[in-house]
């Protein structure tokens, strides 16, 4: 399916989504969810996830959903850059972390 071609393409040129342990768990059109790991090495000096792995987190996760809004169109396109983000933190992340997308 379309959908597992676009996760395999991501997982392959994301380096550092992999090396954070991240994992794109489900694309859909316009909608994903992705996950990562509890492991002590991500995290703060107050024992909770590091923001820089929790931005990567959203990132993922926004990027897996826009390629799934977008994949007629995606799979032959080269990569593409997101040049501003904005993110808001609510709560210190402990364990496992998920975030997902849906369009608005």
């Amino acid at each position: 399916m379309v959908y597992d071609r676009i996760k395999q393409q991501m997982m392959d040129t994301l380096p550092f989504v992999r090396l954070l342990g991240i994992r794109i768990d489900e694309i859909g059109s316009g909608t994903s969810k992705v996950s990562m790991p509890e492991d002590p090495k991500l995290n703060n000096h107050l024992g909770t996830q590091h923001a820089g792995a929790l931005f990567t987190l959203a990132e993922t996760a926004s990027g897996a959903a826009m390629a799934g809004g977008f994949a007629d169109l995606i799979l032959g396109l080269p990569g593409l850059l997101a040049w501003q983000a904005m993110e808001g933190w609510h709560f210190h992340a402990r364990g496992r972390t998920s975030d997902q997308n849906e369009r608005a």
